[in-house]
């Protein structure tokens, strides 16, 4: 039966500080606030107009609540012309842990709370028969990282999500008995209206909280959030698709077999990163809102207490986009759910503080258009690619007579039809199918029988992959040891990872995979990264050499494994890891590495990397400058100039490299060198061949363009930036010279540059290194030099994405012509 409830005067809502519309053609009302609300979740619309609101009353209640001993659903409806609601009603109450409310295409309600979903039948307002149509048996319990949901589509399918549910085992049971059994959440699932036909759709999310699809019948999810991975991220969905993200690989998604943007092998990456702490997500089709919105998908940020909207641009199969505020609130704004009404205007439900405990407040918002319709003019659609079409036809297949047809998408440089590919060999082909075509001549098609075998559960090829010629295919093939627990290819496995060459990623893997044989917990890796088991491998003198110069070069500076006097041991009883150890000495400048960095210039072998080495104490030893001076005229000349230019207050050096001149001596004097105009001028340059190692010297110089401080290549440099050691795999000559001139163009989601305002009235900008989104927890900002800043939650006033990149301007202006054609000589041989 349904309860009237007392609504608050006007009076009072004049009180409650509204959050502000960036677009000046749309304004943002209050339809209702405390005490008619509390600290609500979900949210939907009828097509009547009325807007149903969960209360939530059972999450993380404190000592003595005060407030409803359940959670219960709100009708709010008569709006007056300033938005406020005249009626609201409750609907019905007596539930725990409620997130998510939908309508159905035939006007049935749905409601999830963090262990069932519920469906009312007929018109929820006149026939209150509700039944449980999926059930989540667990012992998981934290209130929303449970079920949520709700998205329909054209054929009245039900989707809904399942949080991370912080790893424990789980039973999802339907209507008609069908169970999926699992240890592993974030995951997308389908049903029929009635609860039947459960399947998994994708799996990968933290916490795919809320989705909508789109006018195409496009899947679209917000994923809340990656703890220490920022950011969060806005998901193009597709059936099969695996979004990276295991939540037993440990929380701060630093473990190498976590991806969060598809940086490993079949893994699909986001459309683009979001506001902090997603909550909702809708697709905008309504003429009401100006016609730019058309088309365009809507968020929450309940982090950082805006309304986002996305403008998809088509990549491919899927899309991507960059995000725009268009509505800002202050600290106590925190956007939950969204819901789009019928006459075009946006309902989104605001939990008003930071606690996660309930504390009494609770808005309900409306955001309009000020004059409705008069800029209606169709905005632009996003239509389907004949990438996504083809995705879409594999993804459909049930013949194996499409099988040949979709073998070679496997090698396809997009994807999601990669992922496509996946999906339908595993599904139709099966394990046999597959194993006739593990020897295929194409690596990547390899590669994709690899990771379709998978998916079968088959592991008799599994040792054949280890063997390999292909880094990548070795990769992956050591992941899957580990994670199959194939105890009986240990051994295989360390003889696949010492294989030349080298790389890190597949270091990293053997070292995670050894880790998981020996039955060592992977989220104590995710805690620090590979630090513990890089560490262990260098010290490790029986482990092969190969391994332990990349465990060398992987090391930070400050770790006790690679301290002076252990590198100086190294040095001189390992002749195998000399160039590692004086590579690892480069950016010491106390006086014991400079030293040995002395000892070592003497030979040919490593004089080029100790002479750049040398930059530190160029400007205060006697003794550095002339054994600089002396390598003017060598084949290091270029390395001593560099190294010289920081001591260039000394006459005799000053006088040295005016004497030798060119262009490079220009450059680090600051001179200008006439460099060529604008980015036409530096691809022409970089059109012709250049020196890669002379380029790879330059990448890690003290004194050259600092690249190594932001990037690391092969486990050696910052982590401020993108890891380059495959980047000529991803990006061709000329966006390799766009990325250095031009670094503002595309900025991936993880390096987007923050900017933050602290209630002090401080600014602090950099990378999110690291993120505890809890309200005792800190954000760890890092700045393109490498500095580390922490600052608290509580400290924050405000914080933004710029659309600048954190990798310097004008950075070309520091670089001659050939070092220029030697730097992207250098990063288009990186495969």
């Amino acid at each position: 039966m349904h309860i009237a409830i007392v609504v608050l005067s006007f009076l009072l809502r004049q009180d409650v500080p509204k959050p502000v519309s960036l677009d000046d053609r749309l304004v943002v009302d209050l339809v209702a606030a405390e005490p008619t609300l509390n600290t609500p979740t979900g949210m939907t619309v009828d097509a009547q107009g009325r807007v149903w609101v969960i209360e939530s009353n059972t999450h993380f209640p404190p000592k003595n609540y005060k407030g409803k001993p359940a959670d219960r659903i709100l009708i709010f409806e008569d709006f007056a012309p300033d938005g406020h609601a005249e009626k609201v009603t409750m609907f019905a109450e007596g539930f725990r842990y409620g997130m998510g409310l939908g309508f159905s295409k035939s006007g049935e309600l749905y409601f999830a709370t963090r262990w069932e979903l519920m469906r009312w039948h007929g018109k929820p307002d006149l026939v209150q028969r509700r039944d449980t149509i999926v059930k989540l048996d667990t012992k998981g319990n934290y209130p929303h990282n449970g079920l949520s949901g709700f998205a329909f589509d054209a054929d009245g399918n039900v989707y809904f999500g399942l949080g991370e549910n912080l790893g424990a085992p789980y039973t999802l049971t339907g209507s008609d008995g069908t169970k999926i059994v699992d240890t592993e959440g974030g995951k997308v699932f389908r049903c029929r209206p009635d609860g039947s036909g459960l399947v998994r759709v994708a799996t990968g999310f933290w916490n795919p909280f809320h989705q909508c699809f789109d006018a195409h019948g496009r899947l679209f999810i917000v994923d809340n959030d990656p703890d220490s991975r920022p950011p969060c991220r806005l998901v193009h969905v597709v059936q099969g698709g695996d979004y990276g993200f295991k939540f037993r690989n440990g929380r701060k998604g630093l473990h190498p077999f976590t991806a969060w943007n598809g940086e490993l092998p079949g893994t699909l990456p986001m459309v683009c990163g979001t506001g902090e702490a997603p909550c909702a997500i809708v697709s905008y089709e309504h003429p009401a809102f100006p016609a730019e919105y058309r088309g365009t998908l809507l968020g929450t940020s309940w982090g950082d207490h805006i309304i986002q909207r996305f403008a998809l641009e088509g990549k491919g199969a899927s899309f991507t986009s960059k995000p725009e505020t268009i509505v800002r609130g202050g600290e106590n704004f925190r956007p939950v759910g969204m819901a789009l009404a019928p006459d075009g205007s946006l309902f989104f439900t605001d939990w008003v503080e930071r606690s996660y405990e309930l504390h009494g407040k609770g808005r309900l918002w409306r955001l309009r258009a000020k004059s409705p319709g008069s800029t209606a003019a169709p905005g632009r659609l996003p239509e389907d690619s004949p990438a996504l079409i083809r995705m879409k036809d594999v993804l459909a297949a049930t013949s194996k007579d499409a099988l040949p047809s979709i073998l070679p998408l496997l090698a396809d440089p997009d994807p999601f039809l990669a992922c496509a590919a996946i999906d339908a060999l595993s599904r139709v082909g099966g394990a046999p199918y597959l194993l006739e075509h593990v020897g295929e001549a194409d690596p990547k098609i390899r590669l994709g029988v690899l990771l379709a075998l998978r998916r079968t559960a088959n592991t008799s090829a599994a040792a054949k992959f280890l063997e390999d010629t292909d880094v990548g295919i070795r990769r992956a093939a050591i992941q899957w040891a580990g994670e199959a627990q194939l105890g009986d290819l240990a051994a295989a496995m360390e003889k696949s990872a010492s294989r030349l060459p080298v790389t890190k990623e597949i270091f990293e893997a053997y070292l995670a995979s050894t880790d998981l044989l020996a039955g060592r917990s992977p989220s104590q890796v995710d805690q620090v990264g590979s630090v513990l088991l890089i560490a262990r491998m260098l010290d490790d003198a029986a482990e092969p050499a190969s391994l332990r110069a990349l465990a060398l070069r992987m090391l930070p500076s400050d770790h006790p494994s690679v301290s002076v006097p252990k590198l100086q041991k190294l040095y001189e009883s390992e002749p195998a890891l000399r160039a590692d150890v004086v590579r690892a000495l480069m950016n010491r400048p106390d006086e014991a590495a400079q030293a040995l960095l002395r000892q070592a210039a003497g030979d040919p072998a490593l004089r080029f990397d100790a002479v750049a080495g040398l930059s530190h104490s160029a400007p205060s030893s006697e003794e550095t400058q002339r054994l600089l001076l002396a390598q003017l005229e060598g084949p290091a000349a270029a390395e001593a100039v560099r190294s010289l230019s920081a001591a260039l207050e000394r006459s005799e050096v000053k006088e040295a490299l005016e004497k030798k001149g060119g262009e490079l001596v220009a450059v680090v004097s600051g001179r200008p060198a006439g460099q060529p105009p604008g980015l036409d001028g530096w691809k022409k340059v970089a059109a012709a061949a250049g020196d890669a190692a002379a380029g790879e010297r330059l990448f890690f110089h003290p004194k050259g363009p600092q690249c190594f401080v932001c990037h690391r290549v092969n486990g050696r440099g910052g982590i401020v930036g993108p890891d380059l050691s495959t980047i000529g795999n991803v990006l061709n000559r000329d966006r390799l010279v766009e990325s250095i001139v031009d670094p503002a163009r595309e900025v991936a989601p993880m390096f987007v540059l923050w900017k933050i305002r602290t209630k002090k009235g401080d600014i602090l900008d950099g990378r999110i290194l690291d993120e505890d989104p809890s309200p005792t927890g800190e954000i760890i900002l890092i700045d393109a030099q490498g500095k580390k800043t922490k600052v608290k939650n509580v400290d924050i006033d405000e914080r933004q994405a710029s659309k600048l990149s954190i990798m310097p301007e004008k950075l070309s202006d520091r670089l001659t012509r050939a070092d220029f054609r030697n730097l992207i000589e250098f990063l288009a041989g990186l495969k």
